[in-house]
């Protein structure tokens, strides 16, 4: 249920399905961001099967249409695409994805509108090495979720226009 803060917190029922105790235990007692810039979270956790048959749990939305979910047995945060299907890698974890978002956050915006290609470059450099620190894993998959959001930075999408 949403709090006041603004955070979407589980029950102990809708989190049973995660092995993981580190992630039970976020996603209970910390929770996500009910809204922000880069995801939404669900009121309530959708449980989901793949393609492959593992099970995963439904946080939230990335952009209007992706699926942000976590896989129950490894705790890995993921997207999937609902174009085509297809699975990037966000975080190995939901307190990471969690730590990412709330640095993405801190920064944002990152440079004045109009702002000249290397200060957007030198921006995404910053964040990257931020994302890096807090999930070594965050940035293996190209364009994958942090990647496409480096991109955007880069390209000026996170202005204080924005």
């Amino acid at each position: 249920m949403a709090a006041p803060d603004g955070m979407v917190r589980y029950s102990d029922l809708e989190v049973s399905a995660l092995a993981d105790p580190a992630a039970r235990e976020w996603l209970k007692v910390r929770g996500l961001p009910r809204e922000h810039l880069l995801f939404g979270a669900l009121e309530h956790i959708e449980p989901l099967v793949s393609a492959s048959g593992a099970t995963r749990l439904r946080l939230g939305e990335v952009g209007e249409h992706d699926d942000l979910v976590v896989d129950t047995a490894t705790g890995e945060v993921i997207d999937i695409s609902a174009d085509d299907g297809r699975e990037w890698h966000v975080n190995d974890s939901v307190g990471q994805f969690a730590v990412a978002l709330a640095t993405f956050t801190a920064a944002n915006p990152f440079y004045p509108f109009g702002a000249d290609l290397d200060v957007r470059e030198a921006a995404a450099d910053r964040l990257r090495t931020e994302i890096l620190r807090t999930d070594p894993t965050a940035l293996h998959e190209d364009p994958g979720f942090w990647n496409s959001i480096l991109f955007d930075v880069a390209a000026g999408d996170y202005s204080d226009e924005d």
